[in-house]
């Protein structure tokens, strides 16, 4: 009866299926019976709605239209913008005092889709190039939507309820407690980067030039477009390697043993800060399996191949 909706009307069920057909098949020998069997289920259910009163409402709330995002990175602005460009109220409840999460660190990002257009030459695609974070302008939009309310520095400490009808408390970062009730969650908090100081072989932390790629998008931060200089002297870098799937794809203890599914396609795009700065530079990429998922993943790959960069296994 799920497809049917009777509104203020009393509603009484005669199952011939199970009741009648289910017990006495229709067939030769019995079929007077079958249908004098059927006969008597439409007179009870008759005579059962007679005395019916249409259903008075559960009491219970209506379900809650409010969505709870939880989470204050791109994963999370991304869902609580469209979620109230639809129409729907937003609370979004971030642990960090600020948005962005670790994007608001990155220099530039790996484009979110491929490109289109031919080239003159007709042989070729107007490859994708690294693109602004978009973070800043993101954030701003999330921060002056009437329909979302941004909790910083908060958590949530306690979820109850139901789907349609949960009610959460964050802690707030004054040290009080807010209520909120709210019809569906979006688990979207950020990623950590993997601690490189449990990868010994790799003297991280001995020697001030082998960094992570979070710490490299700082330095091409300082460098604003120019030249990324070395930390240990101070230099411009001449040479770079990255060394991909470190701590990951691994069955050593402390190691992760899935692909994060975003090294590949940063390394390119970092390999590409030190080849726009000097097309001379050796940037090699030392990689087990390659991966570069998203739109422009294929092309992203092929961008870094035209410019020169060394893609290697090992």
């Amino acid at each position: 009866m799920g497809a049917f909706n009777f509104t203020d009307v009393a509603l009484s069920r005669a199952n011939l299926r199970e009741g009648v057909l289910w017990l006495c098949p229709d067939n030769d020998d019995n079929r007077e019976t079958t249908q004098e069997l059927a006969d008597d289920y439409i007179r009870m259910a008759c005579a059962k709605v007679k005395y019916m009163n249409p259903p008075s409402p559960s009491g219970e709330q209506a379900p809650d239209k409010t969505l709870l995002v939880v989470g204050g990175g791109m994963t999370s602005m991304t869902p609580a913008i469209e979620a109230a460009k639809a129409g729907y109220p937003v609370q979004l409840v971030a642990e960090e005092p600020g948005l962005g999460g670790v994007w608001k660190d990155l220099y530039k990002r790996v484009p979110f889709q491929t490109a289109a257009r031919d080239v003159p030459n007709g042989h070729d695609v107007d490859l994708p190039r690294p693109e602004d974070p978009g973070v800043a302008a993101l954030a701003a939009e999330i921060l002056a939507n009437d329909q979302i309310s941004a909790h910083l520095g908060a958590r949530i400490t306690k979820t109850s309820g139901a789907p349609g009808r949960f009610s959460i408390d964050i802690a707030t970062e004054s040290g009080g407690t807010a209520t909120e009730n709210i019809g569906a969650i979006i688990q979207a908090t950020d990623y950590k980067p993997f601690d490189a100081g449990q990868l010994p072989e790799l003297v991280y932390g001995k020697t001030q030039d082998v960094v992570t790629n979070f710490e490299l998008e700082k330095l091409a931060k300082e460098a604003a477009g120019g030249s990324i200089k070395r930390p240990s002297d101070g230099k411009e870098v001449q040479s770079v390697v990255f060394l991909q799937c470190a701590g990951q794809r691994s069955d050593q203890a402390g190691q992760l043993p899935y692909c994060s599914g975003f090294c590949c396609t940063e390394s390119i795009k970092q390999a590409m800060y030190f080849k726009e700065q000097n097309a001379e530079c050796d940037a090699t990429i030392l990689f087990d399996d390659l991966c570069t998922p998203s739109a422009a993943g294929e092309n992203f790959y092929r961008f870094g191949q035209q410019a020169l960069v060394t893609f290697a296994k090992g």
